[in-house]
């Protein structure tokens, strides 16, 4: 029986490309394909599948030049808002993404920030790679303690309560905002707040991990945020 025919739109790890062409006929590239080049090989291949990532957007006009053998199409990226979804459901293609997968990463890399801001981490890095020649007084460059402050999570999805997790290992207490309280086994102690502004004069650090989209980036200001988003910073 022959394999599958795939298209990959993007550079991709050797590993996955070696479990690429085992498991399906594909003519990999390694170059990142804009939407002309995409439409070329998905038609000149005669491809069944194609693997995108959040780099193309997957648009009503990209969509609607898909060539008629194309089966489904799968992207490697947690969020979709580079996806035109209703296009996408008129066309009849199913379309995959990858949940979960970057929910402990993101939350790692938030919790650092948030630490890092605290901790004045920056500063205290550029003082080093310079040779420590700044003597400083006991006290100059002072940062804060995490331990104990509290924190303010705006979404308390998958992200917002991976966060949640590494906070309480340091003490804080958990404040959050979200459309939809959670349920109390996932709440694990936070304090909901409805309204943000009523939440934000209690908060020592916000994070927020809210997707991109017209809910939560009026008039399209922050059209090209990745869902799931998250960042920290130090109230001053």
């Amino acid at each position: 029986m022959s394999k599958p025919r795939l298209i990959v739109s993007r550079q991709i790890p050797p590993d996955v490309v070696a479990r690429i062409h085992a498991e399906y006929d594909c003519p990999y590239t390694g170059a990142d394909m804009n939407a002309d080049t995409l439409i070329r090989a998905v038609t000149d291949h005669q491809a069944d599948a194609l693997l995108i990532t959040s780099h193309l957007p997957f648009r009503k006009d990209v969509i609607d030049r898909l060539p008629g053998h194309m089966r489904i199409v799968a992207t490697c990226s947690v969020g979709t808002d580079h996806i035109e979804i209703p296009a996408a459901k008129a066309r009849g293609l199913p379309m995959t993404n990858t949940p979960d997968v970057l929910t402990e990463c993101t939350a790692d890399l938030a919790f650092m920030l948030m630490l890092n801001a605290f901790r004045r981490g920056y500063e205290y890095d550029r003082v080093m790679r310079q040779g420590w020649r700044v003597h400083y007084g006991l006290g100059e460059l002072m940062g804060r303690r995490a331990s104990g402050k509290t924190l303010g999570l705006v979404g308390f999805g998958r992200i917002g309560q991976a966060m949640a997790r590494r906070a309480r290992g340091f003490g804080m207490k958990i404040l959050y905002t979200a459309r939809n309280r959670a349920a109390p086994e996932l709440e694990e102690g936070a304090t909901y707040f409805a309204d943000l502004r009523a939440m934000l004069p209690h908060c020592d650090a916000l994070s927020l991990h809210a997707p991109g989209g017209a809910a939560t980036c009026p008039k399209g200001r922050c059209s090209s945020t990745p869902r799931g988003a998250a960042w920290s910073m130090r109230r001053r």
